[in-house]
């Protein structure tokens, strides 16, 4: 129910490919800098009596309920004084309610306290700012703002004080970064050249890229899922040809550090470059096609697996369900035929699902505290 609402908030964006097309669209005055500001302990700093208030408030009002008519207004705030004032945890062998913040671990805490402050964000902080922000984005507990710079420097600096007061008077406290042309920002390096906007990819200086090694027992469309998807990210995240040329070059030695030979990386490699350039030359309304095509339940059926590599391949199971399932000789194609109530099935195509046994971390980890030896949690209190 929280969801549509967040997405029409004016700070939201999903995710770092719908940033970087944001930005590309962008252009702003040479006075701009850049910057971004970031919530300290969002979760459970959020005082679960203000948001409560605060979504109640907003969640009740005539023009939301008009807007937005999917939700019973009165049911949705008893369900979020449910969640919001319940909560219990366990903890070995003690069970404890949280009395302050929300619970990181339920599934509607990222739509809560993102609503939570967005509402402030709408009401305070764009009415008054909205002449020097040209740009304000946030993603939960990140923001990115552009600020366009006073004439006057003195007055500039009281403007900006003001603005991070008035951000922190949100219900919680964020810390910033100093303005400048450019910002590490989600998984993107951000630059502001003459107004223009120029984005590559940002990898933390500790990244290990212990990505899965040729002799681990995943199936192998894995690997060629890995390269596909992390050769076009690097095309969709990057502005400018050399970059794109170095993250692929960087990439490609990655694999090899893992062990996998030439003759494994590079057709793949061939594959996924000719994909991501199709993809990033194809129009916004063929892609949405694609993707919405693509996610038609209806007509799949799923197979779901233990992967071991001496089992049948995908190819070979997928050829058993058309030559034995799907269109058998002399016989009617699966579609063609009807269930019980006489309606026809839809089911076309065949999904295999594979899952993995369990490995040494599932066997030497501990999934429960009170499995450990030694004294219990309550010992302690």
């Amino acid at each position: 129910m929280l969801q549509p609402i967040v997405k029409t908030m004016p700070s939201y964006f999903k995710d770092s490919f719908a940033l970087a097309k944001i930005l590309e669209n962008l252009k702003v005055s040479k006075k701009c800098s850049v910057f971004s500001f970031d919530a300290i302990s969002m979760y459970t700093n959020i005082n679960t009596d203000e948001c409560l208030a605060r979504l109640t408030e907003f969640l009740t009002r005539p023009s939301t309920e008009t807007r937005f008519p999917h939700y019973p207004a009165k049911a949705l705030v008893e369900a979020l004084a449910l969640v919001m004032k319940n909560n219990r945890m366990r903890f070995g062998d003690i069970i404890v309610q949280q009395l302050k913040g929300i619970a990181m671990g339920m599934s509607p805490a990222p739509a809560i306290a993102n609503l939570f402050v967005a509402i402030y964000e709408t009401e305070v902080i764009i009415p008054v700012f909205k002449k020097y922000l040209p740009l304000y984005l946030r993603f939960i507990d990140d923001g990115l703002a552009v600020w366009e710079h006073h004439n006057n420097p003195s007055f500039d600096k009281e403007l900006l004080q003001a603005f991070r007061v008035a951000i922190n008077d949100s219900g919680l406290k964020w810390t910033f970064t100093t303005l400048s042309n450019e910002v590490e920002f989600m998984d993107l390096t951000i630059t502001l050249e003459d107004g223009t906007f120029l984005t590559n990819l940002y990898e933390k200086p500790l990244a290990l890229h212990l990505y899965i090694p040729p002799h681990s027992c995943h199936p192998p469309g894995c690997f060629s899922g890995l390269v596909t998807g992390m050769v076009l990210r690097i095309y969709r995240l990057c502005s400018l040809g050399h970059h794109i040329k170095g993250w692929l070059k960087e990439f490609y030695g990655h694999l090899l550090d893992r062990g996998y030979p030439h003759a494994i990386i590079k057709p793949l490699f061939v594959k996924a470059v000719r994909r991501a350039v199709e993809y990033i030359s194809s129009s916004e309304e063929y892609i949405l096609q694609r993707k919405a095509l693509s996610q038609k339940a209806n007509n799949k059926l799923f197979l779901h697996l233990k992967y071991t590599p001496g089992d049948p391949d995908s190819k070979t199971i997928q050829k058993l369900w058309r030559d034995l399932v799907l269109l058998p000789p002399d016989k009617p194609h699966l579609t063609f035929l009807r269930n019980s109530l006489g309606e026809r099935l839809t089911v076309s195509r065949l999904v295999i699902a594979y899952s993995r046994h369990p490995n040494i971390g599932n066997l030497l980890s501990y999934r429960k505290i009170c499995n450990r030896p030694g004294l219990k949690v309550s010992s302690f209190l």
